[in-house]
């Protein structure tokens, strides 16, 4: 289908037949949803296709969650300029929130102390040396990045309604154990509590099974706090929200993947294009749950 482009990363239109000029989905996200940031389609778009939709995406490779409502005003400068409807029947399809992590990372010995802080907490319930924690600590790295991300999600919600939007698509973040990334980060701060002991005597799959353990504990506790409190601000703004447990997703993909044996990353964070098939119709179910999306 063709691809009407108005600037390099900022907005693309693929119409669900040509001519269309309803928009039924538009997208804002980061580089997971940006398909020329990835040099292929990616699972919003994907999904489109999948749903026989024509989609605005708005998407930008790097953008955090504070810059969303700034991506969904290039969108409509771009759907004005080609004359092109977006209105309270279009759904908005939201991921960010993945690179908050990153650039939290950047507090420097205030996120190691805090990155510190979840790990012990959360590796301490998982032996049952404590009580296996319930929702996140206060003060810890994912409670705080949680909250930063909540900030600024909550305000687009709240902004989309009054815009007259009536249904929001919103991703989880995509963390999980598979993530290599996700993976090394955790692995950094668990290895001072005790992995070398376990390297040394060869338990390696054991040193694995830690770091999956704690790193698929951060991001569902994490990740619950995001969907209950997003679930409340549609609630209260009367808008249906729609939450894309991409986490999951990913564990789901990945899995497939190994036993097919491919590879489902592009590169240390980012799947790869047959990866974004399969998240997209892992997505699709949220629209049509009681049937299969393979």
């Amino acid at each position: 289908m063709p691809i009407t482009k108005k600037r390099l990363n900022l907005a693309t239109y693929v119409p669900a037949k040509p001519g269309a000029t309803a928009v039924d989905a538009l997208v804002i996200g980061d580089s997971y949803a940006d398909d020329i940031d990835m040099g292929y389609s990616c699972w919003p778009s994907i999904l489109g296709r999948m749903r026989g939709w024509s989609v605005l995406n708005a998407a930008r490779g790097g953008s955090i969650a504070g810059q969303a409502i700034s991506q969904y005003e290039r969108a409509v400068e771009f759907a004005e300029a080609e004359h092109l409807q977006v209105g309270a029947s279009t759904l908005c399809i939201v991921h960010l929130g993945g690179n908050n992590l990153l650039h939290a990372l950047w507090l420097g010995p205030v996120a190691i102390a805090l990155l510190l802080i979840d790990v012990l907490f959360i590796g301490l319930g998982l032996v049952g040396v404590t009580e296996r924690l319930g929702s996140l600590p206060r003060f810890s790295f994912a409670s705080v990045l949680a909250r930063w991300i909540l900030r600024d999600l909550g305000c687009l919600v709240r902004f989309l309604a009054g815009k007259g939007h009536r249904r929001v698509l919103v991703s989880g973040l995509p963390l999980c154990a598979e993530v290599p990334t996700m993976r090394v980060v955790v692995g950094l701060f668990v290895w001072p509590l005790g992995l070398p002991s376990l390297v040394l005597r060869g338990n390696l799959q054991l040193c694995s099974d830690a770091i999956s353990a704690i790193s698929t504990e951060f991001a569902a506790l994490a990740q619950a706090a995001i969907a209950a409190h997003l679930r409340a601000e549609a609630g209260g703004a009367g808008v249906e929200l729609l939450f894309f447990d991409e986490a999951a997703a990913m564990v789901q993909v990945c899995d497939d993947c190994r036993r097919q044996r491919r590879r489902a990353f592009k590169d240390g964070h980012h799947p790869n294009a047959a990866a974004h098939v399969e998240i997209a119709a892992h997505a699709n179910r949220l629209f049509d749950p009681h049937k299969s999306s393979s």
